[in-house]
């Protein structure tokens, strides 16, 4: 018997905050290092699947992303051959998204080094999880909720440390092309991160 999943939506509530310039932090237009903007869909045009995909393809596509999530916050960024040089990292609007893979390790890599012991759902270290993967054709999903954590050991979301634990909420898509990831579309549940900060960006909303 096949199990429906019910339907998920995901707001980027920075990113609406930031159009509306309602956005309280010094982060988004102007502050972030990456481009904050519209996000746009894959640039092969074949983000819905009208028909069914080679299984084969979907292996493949899981199988190198959950290689490439492996070697994150590695030394040598280990990370760095799974990726085609001209990819695309649409990151939330808190973070800002970046093209190419130097420009993206240019976030990557400070990114990891605000948190010690920096580890996800794939580390399978005992905190994390992620509630999906999965690969179908080209294109790969993963979510954890939380999905990465770590203990927060320099100034983040423009807030300083606090040295404790935070656990943040990811959901990410993929694309590849042949053996390499073009584009990956990231979600963060920034407010519940901020809140773990010890601030609140929405003083008037509850967030469960």
């Amino acid at each position: 018997m096949v199990e429906l999943l019910k339907p998920t939506f995901f707001l980027d509530i920075p990113e609406l905050m930031i159009t509306c310039n309602q956005w309280p932090l010094d982060i988004g237009p102007g502050h972030s290092r990456g481009y904050t903007g519209l996000i746009k869909g894959p640039a092969s045009h074949d983000g819905v699947l009208k028909q069914n995909c080679d299984p084969k393809q979907g292996k493949l596509s899981y199988q190198i992303v959950t290689d490439m999530l492996s070697n994150l916050a590695t030394k040598d960024e280990a990370w760095r051959p799974y990726w085609h040089k001209n990819m695309v990292w649409y990151g939330p609007g808190a973070f800002g998204s970046f093209i190419g893979v130097e420009e993206f390790a240019s976030f990557q890599v400070p990114f990891e080094s605000q948190f010690e012991g920096w580890s996800g759902g794939s580390k399978n270290n005992g905190l994390t999880k992620h509630f999906t993967r999965f690969g179908e054709g080209n294109y790969t999903c993963s979510g954890g909720w939380p999905s990465l954590t770590g203990i927060n050991v320099k100034p983040f979301l423009g807030q300083e440390p606090t040295n404790e634990r935070i656990f943040m909420r990811v959901c990410d898509w993929w694309r590849r092309e042949n053996q390499l990831l073009v584009e990956n579309w990231v979600f963060v549940d920034v407010p519940h991160a901020l809140l773990q900060l010890g601030y609140d960006p929405l003083p008037n909303w509850q967030i469960n």
